[in-house]
């Protein structure tokens, strides 16, 4: 398949460009500037009076590019991309329009305004919208650079009140729907939402990039959105504070979107919040030997020897993906907590399943440990345990050998009564 993917070279644009040449697409990127003296190439403005050059074999046109920082006007924008809808119609290609949550009619910015214009001729045209939530991880740039950059920075971070709600969506997962979209042929033309269905607020947003991120601690401020708006209408509008007080504004105003059937329509399943802000694979395992620490120590009543992390941090890896727990970080200083949880994890049919589950993990992988024979093996010592063990596998052996014995008897049994038996046990 080949596409023509405009703004290649921003923050998803990169990443889209790199999933579509692994899937083995044929991928040209429309930008201001060349991704590299290798990369098929064609030169895209937004304020171009003049549509790009897509070639004549194009399958699909992923139109990215977008002005983030508020320097052009929407007509501008909308002038743009009818251009290139008709482009793309003269070429007989898909299109693919990567939107905003924020696209409405009515938004409070003028780019969710915009976004709003540009659906309605996309759809007109018998193409697709993609809705996107605050997209994170990968490279520090875009909307979650400035997040990032900020938690960074400041000494002290908002917590609003009341709290706004995001939907997240990790950069890598955004380009594998978007491509997954690309080469479906049955999907019906429309507005897609792509982003957690389980929204979160967005000082729990902040606190991941904290916490998993940075490795951070930071200390949060209540602060009233209303008193937020008050002071952002003592600024121009198109000030440089004006403008982010506006962004602001649109936060508050976040519509939720039901994005749980177009998740399953596109195949995706989007990486927890704790996964997607580690940096690398490094970062996930320190996460499963952070999660070890807690549980083999509440299991053990000591702290677990290296190895036996390792041990919990690889099984975890070969039967889970490698996906840790989001367990609360005061577990750290306090495991003994678990006590409180494990009456009802223990229960048939809980709903914690996988903390039951690694908690299970822990107490046999402790067991098999130096370090916990001691523990559970009791005050009897090895003699002790060594005539425990034995005793079990011969009263084993022995039932085994009285199964064989019974068998031809119960087989006898079941013809008189005529219920047929089956062979094996």
């Amino acid at each position: 398949m080949k596409i023509f993917l405009t703004g290649a070279n921003g923050y998803i644009g990169r990443v889209m460009y790199r999933h579509a040449c692994d899937r083995g697409h044929a991928v040209v990127a429309a930008s201001r500037h060349p991704l590299g003296n290798d990369v098929p190439w064609v030169p895209y403005d937004l304020t171009s009076p003049a549509p790009p050059q897509i070639p004549l074999d194009t399958d699909v046109v992923i139109h990215l590019a977008a002005d983030m920082r508020g320097e052009l006007s929407g007509d501008i924008e909308l002038s743009a991309a009818k251009a290139l809808l008709a482009a793309t119609r003269s070429v007989g290609a898909k299109f693919l329009f990567i939107s905003s949550q924020t696209a409405r009619e009515d938004a409070p910015t003028a780019y969710g305004r915009t976004k709003w214009r540009i659906e309605q001729e996309v759809l007109a045209a018998g193409g697709w919208a993609v809705r996107l939530g605050l997209v994170y991880g990968g490279a520090e740039e875009g909307t979650f650079g400035m997040i990032a950059g900020l938690v960074e920075k400041l000494p002290l971070l908002p917590a609003f009140l009341p709290p706004p709600l995001v939907q997240a969506l990790h950069v890598e997962d955004l380009a594998q729907g978007i491509l997954n979209l690309a080469e479906n042929r049955s999907m019906p033309s429309g507005v897609l939402s792509v982003a957690e269905d389980s929204p979160v607020s967005y000082t729990f947003f902040l606190k991941a990039v904290a916490r998993y991120r940075k490795r951070t601690f930071k200390l949060f401020v209540p602060t009233p959105v209303f008193l937020v708006r008050a002071v952002g209408r003592l600024f121009p509008a198109n000030s440089v504070l004006g403008k982010s007080f506006t962004r602001l504004t649109s936060l508050f105003d976040l519509p939720t979107m039901d994005t749980r059937r177009d998740l399953e329509a596109l195949g995706l399943r989007l990486r927890p919040i704790s996964i997607g802000m580690m940096r690398g694979k490094a970062g996930v395992r320190r996460q499963l030997l952070e999660e070890g620490a807690i549980l083999l120590r509440y299991v053990l009543g000591a702290a677990p020897s290296s190895s036996l992390l390792r041990r919990y941090a690889l099984a975890m890896e070969q039967l889970h993906a490698g996906v840790p727990l989001s367990l609360p970080a005061a577990l750290q200083l306090f495991p003994r907590a678990l006590a409180l949880l494990e009456k009802r994890l223990l229960t048939p049919g809980a709903r914690d399943d996988a903390l039951a589950f690694r908690l299970h993990a822990a107490v046999m992988l402790a067991e098999a440990s130096p370090q916990g024979a001691g523990l559970f093996r009791g005050k009897g010592g090895v003699r002790a345990a060594f005539c425990d063990v034995l005793g079990a596998v011969m009263l084993e052996c022995a039932a085994r050998f009285l199964q064989i014995l019974v068998w031809p008897f119960l087989r006898a049994w079941d013809r008189h009564k005529g219920k047929p038996r089956d062979a094996g046990l």
